[in-house]
């Protein structure tokens, strides 16, 4: 007899590994891979009246899109997220989805947090980047505080573990040099000001680098992506060049590493089904 939840968590796996390697090679999440895998994680929850993981998707889908709307995240990793969702509602009597987005999210922040900071001073001398970052090294500042503030009462306390510290201590530490130089970071490495005629769409654009007038002939509102109807309203008032983020990291493999993590490691977030 197949066993469904096997075939559940191999297709998880196997879209993961295709996503993961199609975002770092190519920068994107194809839908040839995230939609088979709600249809069949729909599929199999009608099959089983397991309801619990249609609602799981339909709210993960519904919270990823608003962030991918305002320009947090991709649009193939809200799928990707929601195909997860779907397919596996509960792993070992947890919410496997909560494990997926924590464990992702801390590998992203640490990755992100290391990475830019180290490529934009190799790049721009200490003294410039001091200069161009006072604003975020006085909030990176008042941020450590209130973060030592918070271990020190828990450990203190007793109510966490050493292992508690380090997995979400170390990822916030380094955090917090990705917030000091975060105006010189986004200025430096994903700033970029292209033609508004090569405009694609998906595109994030820098909502910082154009005045409001600007912004509110454009209509965006809250909006961070650029759709088909603000690219041609774009083209329409004839805007020669458009400050966009490009080059920025890539979250599949993250997904991917979260996706193992809330497999094989002890569950972080422990909400019984």
């Amino acid at each position: 007899m197949l066993d469904l939840f096997a075939l559940r968590i191999g297709i998880v796996i196997i879209g993961s590994v295709l996503a993961a390697y199609t975002d770092y090679k190519k920068g994107l999440i194809y839908d040839s891979i995230t939609l088979p895998m709600i249809g069949a994680g729909t599929l199999f929850n009608l099959l089983e009246q397991e309801f619990t993981g249609i609602w799981a998707g339909a709210l993960v889908f519904a919270a990823g899109y608003l962030l991918y709307a305002t320009g947090k995240i991709g649009g193939g990793d809200v799928k990707l997220f929601s195909a997860i969702a779907l397919l596996l509602p509960f792993y070992k009597e947890n919410v496997f989805i909560l494990n997926v987005l924590l464990f992702s999210g801390l590998a992203g922040l640490t990755f992100v947090s290391v990475n830019y900071p180290l490529k934009y001073l190799r790049t721009t001398p200490i003294r410039n980047a001091l200069e161009e970052n006072k604003a975020g090294l006085a909030k990176s500042a008042m941020f450590a505080i209130a973060i030592a503030a918070y271990f020190f009462v828990l450990s203190s306390s007793g109510f966490v573990s050493t292992t508690y510290l380090l997995v979400f201590g170390a990822p916030m530490v380094f955090g917090l040099l990705f917030l000091a130089f975060e105006k010189g970071i986004r200025e430096k490495i994903f700033l970029k000001k292209i033609q508004a005629s090569e405009l694609e769409e998906d595109e994030i654009i820098a909502r910082e680098f154009l005045d409001k007038k600007t912004i509110e002939k454009l209509g965006l509102g809250l909006k961070g992506v650029i759709d088909g109807k603000a690219r041609r309203k774009i083209l329409e008032l004839g805007l020669k060049e458009i400050p966009v983020y490009r080059n920025l990291p890539k979250f599949g493999p993250f997904i991917l590493l979260g996706v193992i993590a809330a497999l094989f490691a002890p569950p972080f977030i422990a909400l019984a089904a």
